[in-house]
């Protein structure tokens, strides 16, 4: 069971972290959820 749940944690940090999106102008999804963050955080 545990060898399972690393490849599943395993192949989603390579889909958000490493695989660039077609969708996302070939960006990560980390990196545009990254970039939406930065834009919608509130000044201090």
């Amino acid at each position: 069971m545990h060898h399972l749940s690393s490849l599943i944690k395993e192949s989603i940090w390579l889909y958000n972290a490493k695989r660039p999106h077609l969708s996302l102008n070939m960006q990560t999804p980390d990196t545009v959820h990254k970039k939406s963050e930065e834009t919608n955080a509130s000044p201090d």
